[in-house]
């Protein structure tokens, strides 16, 4: 996903962002325990663009799911306590 992500970053507005943090990242290297939950954050200059954006970061994450048959799973726009209007 973080690939997939990266390689669309190239077609986004100037003012999007997009952060990801591993919360459960293991102890050792090049091993990733099941399951790796991992946030990511999107931001841009208004919420229809934010909204926009987060819908592209979901279809990554479907895609790669996909492509390595395993399970992704999402949490809803807008965030908690946040409308999507006001951004």
């Amino acid at each position: 996903m973080d690939i997939g992500f990266d390689k669309l970053r190239e077609h986004l507005r100037p003012s999007q962002r997009a952060h990801r943090t591993i919360t459960i990242g293991g102890i050792q290297p090049i091993h990733h325990p099941r399951p790796r939950p991992d946030l990511w954050f999107v931001r841009d200059a208004n919420a229809p663009w934010a909204k926009e954006n987060y819908d592209k970061l979901v279809n990554v994450g479907r895609g790669a799911a996909l492509m390595t048959g395993t399970r992704w799973t999402s949490k809803s726009w807008p965030p908690p306590g946040r409308n999507s209007e006001t951004g």
